[in-house]
């Protein structure tokens, strides 16, 4: 019988943050709303950290029904959980946002397998 123990903490990171805006903005053009998506964003990294800008990137979820955006690293990124975490908390203090949701993905790199 093989048996699998983990050792270690698994190391989090950082999926993707969902953002949705408000009735009105979703109600505006697509591309309208793509922008206030991203000044949504720019104004968040704006307290947070300017330098912080380049980490991240949005695409706009053209088969969601509630006009969902993704808020992603973009690609070669590291980004913290903290950070992260810390850009949610302004994310939902920016006035046309009505949630911002995150997803981690977790890895356990040191799984070891006992035959």
């Amino acid at each position: 019988m093989n048996r699998c123990v983990k050792t270690g903490i698994p190391t989090p990171f950082v999926g993707e943050i969902t953002l949705r805006l408000t009735p009105n903005v979703c109600a505006m053009p697509r591309e309208r709303a793509f922008a206030v998506a991203l000044h949504t964003l720019a104004s968040a990294i704006e307290r947070l950290a300017p330098d912080y800008a380049s980490a991240w990137t949005v695409t706009d979820r053209e088969n969601s029904l509630t006009r969902a955006f993704a808020v992603i690293p973009r690609p070669g990124q590291r980004v913290s959980v903290l950070d992260t975490w810390n850009l949610i908390h302004l994310l939902r203090e920016q006035p046309d946002v009505l949630t911002v949701e995150p997803a981690f993905i977790t890895r356990q790199n040191n799984l070891i397998e006992f035959a």
